[in-house]
C-alpha cells in the first residue's frame, strides 16, 4: 500500500499548480535538510491540517503523524497537526479535503484505496480523484499480508486454498479499507475460493 501527500487543487488553475509545485519543494526540503529553519520561506504561518482519511493507529494514520511530527522538528514548528476523518473506505476524510480551500492549509494522506479502488468501489463518490487534487509528496508504503490463526492447520498459500477449497462457505476474511476487499477479491478469483469477506471499522 502506497500513500502520498495529496492537496486540493483549485478548478483550472496554472497558478496552483505552481504553488503546489513550490510546497512540493518545501516538503522535500524539510524532509532532507538537517535540523534547522528554511527562513526563505513563509509557509507555514498557521496550522496545516493533515487529514487522516482513516482511523487512528492505522498506517496510513501513523505515516500521518510521523510526517507532521518531522515536519515539525525540522522547519522548527508546531503548525503541523493530524484529524482524523475515517469513514466510507477513506472516502469521508479525502471529500472533506476536496472540498477545503485549494491553498496548502489542508492535505489528506491518501493512497491505492481513496484515489484507485474506491471510485470503483463507492456509489456516488463525492470527488474525483485525480481533478480535485494536486499529489505533493510520497510518504511510504506498507506491505499487506495474508494471516491465519496459528491454531489453522496451515504454512503456506497451496495448503491453505486446498483447506479452503475442501471446506466451500467455511471461511472468510477480515478487512479494513478497500484495498483489503481488493485483495481479497483477487485471492478468491485467482485461486477460485469461496471466502467470504467480514468489513471491519479500521
Amino acid at each position: 500500500m502506497i500513500c502520498s501527500v495529496i492537496a486540493k487543487l483549485a478548478n483550472g488553475g496554472r497558478h496552483q499548480r505552481g504553488w503546489f509545485r513550490s510546497v512540493a519543494v518545501l516538503l522535500g526540503m524539510a524532509g532532507l535538510a538537517a535540523a534547522g529553519t528554511i527562513s526563505a520561506q513563509s509557509y507555514p504561518d498557521r496550522i496545516v491540517t493533515i487529514i487522516s482519511p482513516f482511523a487512528v493507529g492505522s498506517s496510513t494514520d501513523i505515516m500521518a503523524r510521523l510526517l507532521a511530527k518531522g515536519l515539525n522538528e525540522r522547519l522548527r514548528t508546531s503548525n503541523f497537526i493530524v484529524d482524523n476523518k475515517p469513514g466510507a473506505n477513506g472516502a469521508i476524510g479525502t471529500d472533506f479535503v476536496a472540498k477545503a480551500r485549494p491553498n496548502g492549509y489542508t492535505l489528506v494522506v491518501g493512497g491505492g484505496t481513496t484515489h484507485s479502488q474506491n471510485p470503483w468501489l463507492v456509489k456516488n463518490l463525492n470527488y474525483d480523484p485525480v481533478a480535485d487534487f494536486e499529489p505533493i509528496a510520497g510518504v511510504g508504503g506498507v506491505p499487506l499480508a495474508i494471516l491465519v490463526s496459528p491454531e489453522l492447520p496451515v504454512k503456506t498459500m497451496d495448503e491453505f486454498s486446498k483447506l479452503v477449497s475442501s471446506n466451500p462457505g467455511k471461511y472468510a476474511y477480515g478487512t479494513a479499507f478497500g484495498m483489503g476487499t481488493v485483495c481479497g477479491e483477487n485471492i478468491n478469483q485467482n485461486f477460485k475460493l469461496d471466502l467470504t469477506q467480514v468489513p471491519y471499522k479500521s
